[in-house]
């Protein structure tokens, strides 16, 4: 979520942004999956059937983004990065907000 606005700051060409940004979460999800694996937390059939339904939704909304960008205009890109950190950052508050004890919000360095 800091890297892509960062890079779009810094100048760089927003597809390029939006590349580097979804490898760099591609590299750290497949750290987190090994990690786990190493640990023996990973129920393959769920995460297999995750797997393959994230393929199956990123070829489609990739194709739509593709079609959409050739008929009207690039800004597509910036637009979409600028909308999922606003939905994720909102979306973080309304989970926080009606299950506070299981996040970070109880934290309190009083203790």
């Amino acid at each position: 979520m800091i890297k892509g606005p960062l890079l779009l700051e810094l100048g760089v060409h927003p597809v390029v942004a939006a590349a580097t940004s979804s490898a760099m979460i591609f590299f750290t999800s497949a750290t987190a999956l090994g990690a786990f694996a190493l640990l023996g937390r990973v129920m393959y059939t769920l995460s297999s059937t995750l797997f393959l339904l994230g393929l199956i939704v990123t070829f489609v909304g990739q194709f739509s983004a593709d079609r959409f960008v050739r008929k009207h205009h690039m800004s597509l890109v910036s637009f979409t990065m600028a909308s999922v950190i606003a939905l994720s950052a909102i979306l973080m508050g309304v989970q926080s907000f009606f299950d506070p004890n299981e996040h970070w919000a109880t934290f309190s360095i009083y203790r």
